[in-house]
């Protein structure tokens, strides 16, 4: 018996689901760097312009490097599910001696002049009152994103939306 004007519903099948799934991929990794800018945005906010005001350092230059560094990897698949994973990229944050008298180490260790880079996300987030010099409350940006995230059921929504702008109707 031919198969001729049948049509192969797996193949059909397949080719959809396919590209469905790279629209998913697409749409998380735009998702992705938009819950990065917030993230940036929490750490301007919540650190840099803490207590209402946009301070600006006279014993050393600012650099935005703890925000420079917040990362959005590209999503990747894990059996059924997708991730996406944003995070401080230590190694964008740059030690350096002071430039003259005047101006501190940045990213140092003013003691002993170790490379603290790996410790000012957490210092950010969790508060530092183990300094001689200068103790600080924690300022949470990243609990403030995560909780955003999960109050506003962004990821859902966003997705949902992007992909009925493709044209999909999506349900639920």
């Amino acid at each position: 018996m031919s198969n001729k004007g049948f049509v192969n519903l797996d193949k059909i099948i397949n080719k959809f689901m396919k590209q469905i799934e790279e629209s998913v991929i697409v749409d998380l990794n735009k998702i992705g760097e938009e819950v990065k800018g917030v993230l940036r945005n929490n750490v301007r906010v919540l650190w840099y312009e803490r207590n209402g005001m946009n301070w600006e350092p006279q014993d050393y230059e600012r650099t935005y490097q703890l925000i420079d560094s917040i990362t959005c990897k590209k999503v990747i698949k894990i059996g059924n599910k997708y991730q996406v994973e944003i995070f401080f990229d230590t190694d964008k944050i740059q030690p350096m001696y002071g430039t003259d008298d005047k101006h501190w180490t940045r990213h140092m260790s003013v003691v002993n002049y170790s490379d603290v880079s790996e410790a000012i996300p957490l210092w950010i987030e969790e508060g530092n009152n183990n300094s001689r010099i200068y103790s600080y409350e924690g300022v949470h940006p990243v609990q403030e994103t995560k909780e955003w995230i999960k109050n506003d059921n962004y990821i859902k929504e966003r997705l949902k939306e992007l992909l009925e702008m493709q044209g999909y109707k999506v349900i639920g």
